[in-house]
């Protein structure tokens, strides 16, 4: 019986053997061999070196078993030890780029980031039509009679063909090409040796006209390099000042003459944008540090873009401004330009902004004695138009009436009291369109509200200057301000009706000041001077001996500020907005959800 299974070591060798040979050929890595067959090829596993200390080494194998590599699995004899826990990775961690999954739109994006270049002819459809709100495009140029004859852009239309300069190009230009190609040519007889016979001047025309296409070419190519060497690419930040009554608001729009596309167009024509980033944006990287309104103004718009300087204006920014300005309408003015980092951008880096908006003084004239003049000249009938409440000869007839009244301290008190109630952190739903109660953009910063000592313009008319400085502010929500603490001021409003305007849980109809009295006073830069990154941006101290400092005041106080009393000379929208106000709108403003009882017609009063 001994003799059929064999001593007790041959029994245990022979099960270890067995699990062994199911454990290893499961993984692939090695063959086991019996001791007893192979005893002579048997060696001390001190003689054998050991792997890495990631792999699985013979001297942890039982004595009578030999480990012997297999020439078919060679390349996997390299295994980790199965007993290694493994470390948890995240999900996607290790994963190549190339195998990241893109949508079909950003299929070119991709290519070209792997070559490291952008050609137009990559771009998509969308990439290679400028914005419509651009003179880049030719249905703005057409609409505004804007005329580029050094424009070379090439972009697509809506029907899918490539146009260039605001031309229709071929369709196919693979046809177009086919169809020159199959053309008839004229055939050039020749003799016998082989030369060609110029007998009615063929040869030579031929010859000359290669001769000036090759010093054509060579005249390109060396335009070509000076126009390399004479540009260079810096990212710069542009101080822009600009009167906004002709414009419909600050950024681009469609069938709209802004002013981002008129500052565009004059760093166009003066060869500091090629003709593939006009009517980009998004390729010279253009960012603004705040937003405006139509028919509002700015002293201190700050921009950010990448400019393809002249090589001689380098050095050299002041000639940067002149030749910008020389471009730009004179309703538009560009005050300085500085360097900046490249990673520099105006909307993110701006800290804080300061706007002013101007109060006539008549605003707060008394209600039963403004009732009575509007009576006497027969103003407060029914019947008329929002647009239009009031006639130009009406209008007329009560300008001079109006611009002999001067606020009395007491109002003047009440005014700075009201605007103080905005500092701090609150909600302006109320305050802007669309805007649910509960949206987290709906609290706003404000820093300072102040009404400054009233001035008495040329006109005789007298002005009372306020000025807000805030984080960011929402469509409207200055103007709104201005109209409801104008309102408690001159008694149409309490003090509990701001209260309750400013709360989370209300909603409010509020009425809207003129876009005429506001203006963009500065913005400022604070964090981004404080880290040196850069030369500082500091135009906001007034007292500087700066000369982009004096430029700014200069516009501020003998551009804007009397163009804005001049509006109001000849339109009257401050005239009208107070009529509004005390026969139309009072009715029905700082009334709570639900409260309303009469619904006022938009049209018809």
């Amino acid at each position: 019986m001994s003799a059929l299974i064999g001593s007790p070591h041959q029994l245990l060798s022979s099960l270890v053997t067995r699990q062994l040979v199911r454990y290893c050929s499961s993984r692939r890595f090695c063959t086991v061999l019996p001791l007893g067959n192979l005893s002579s090829l048997l060696e001390p596993a001190s003689s054998i070196k050991s792997s890495s200390r990631s792999t699985d080494t013979i001297t942890n194998c039982p004595k009578n078993v030999l480990f012997s590599t297999s020439t078919k699995n060679t390349q996997k004899i390299t295994m980790t030890n199965p007993n290694k826990r493994k470390k948890y990775k995240p999900f996607g961690y290790g994963k190549s780029k190339k195998n990241k999954k893109v949508s079909s739109n950003d299929d070119d994006r991709s290519d070209r980031r792997k070559h490291n270049t952008r050609r137009p002819e990559n771009d998509t459809l969308e990439e290679q039509t400028p914005h419509e709100g651009s003179f880049a495009h030719p249905a703005m140029r057409k609409l505004f009679d804007v005329h580029l004859e050094e424009l070379s852009t090439t972009f697509a239309k809506a029907d899918g063909s490539i146009s260039k300069g605001g031309e229709m190009a071929p369709e196919n230009p693979k046809q177009e090409a086919a169809t020159e190609e199959t053309s008839p040519t004229k055939v050039t007889p020749i003799n016998e040796s082989g030369e060609p016979i110029d007998g009615d001047g063929t040869l030579e025309a031929a010859k000359n006209d290669d001769a000036t296409d090759i010093n054509a070419q060579g005249m390109d190519e060396e335009q070509k390099q000076q126009n390399t060497r004479r540009n260079v690419k810096r990212k710069v930040a542009l101080f822009l000042a600009f009167v906004g009554t002709e414009y419909g608001g600050f950024q681009m729009n469609i069938n709209q003459k802004t002013l981002q596309a008129q500052i565009e167009l004059a760093l166009f024509r003066a060869n500091m944008l090629s003709d593939t980033n006009f009517g980009f944006p998004h390729k010279y990287s253009w960012s603004n540090s705040a937003r405006t309104d139509k028919g509002v103004h700015a002293c201190a718009q700050v921009c950010s873009v990448k400019l393809e300087i002249p090589h001689e204006m380098v050095e050299s920014m002041d000639m940067v401004r002149e030749a910008i300005n020389e471009h730009l309408p004179c309703d538009i003015r560009c005050l300085d330009v500085v360097r900046t980092p490249r990673a520099f951008c105006a909307r993110t880096s701006r800290d804080r902004v300061r706007y002013q908006y101007m109060v006539p003084s008549f605003l707060l004239y008394d209600r039963n004695e403004l009732r009575q003049l509007f009576e006497k000249h027969k103003c407060h009938m029914n019947g008329r138009d929002f647009n239009e409440p009031l006639s130009q000869k009406e209008v007329d007839t009560l300008r001079p009436i109006l611009a002999k009244y001067r606020a009395t301290p007491d109002q003047v008190s009440k005014l700075r009291e009201a605007l103080n109630m905005y500092k701090g952190t609150q909600s302006y739903h109320n305050f802007t369109r669309r805007l649910a109660r509960n949206d987290p953009s709906r609290q706003r910063y404000i820093i300072a509200f102040d009404a400054q000592d009233p001035v008495v313009m040329e006109d005789g008319t007298e002005w009372i200057p306020t000025q807000v400085t805030g984080q960011a502010f929402l469509l409207n929500q200055i103007r709104k301000m201005i109209s409801l603490a104008v309102d408690i001021a001159r008694g149409a409003a309490d003090k509990g009706v701001m209260t309750n305007a400013l709360s989370d849980d209300r909603d409010m109809k509020l009425s809207i000041a003129p876009a005429q009295g506001l203006f963009l006073d500065m913005s400022i830069f604070q964090g981004y001077n404080n880290s040196k990154k850069g030369d500082p941006l500091d135009w906001e101290d007034s007292t500087s001996d700066a000369p982009a400092v004096k430029r700014w005041k200069d516009f501020k106080e003998n551009v804007v500020m009397p163009h804005v009393v001049k509006e109001e000379a000849t339109d009257g929208n401050f005239i009208k907005y107070l009529f509004l106000q005390e026969y139309i709108y009072g009715t029905e403003n700082y009334k709570l959800d639900g409260e309303q009882t009469e619904e006022v017609s938009s049209e018809k009063v």
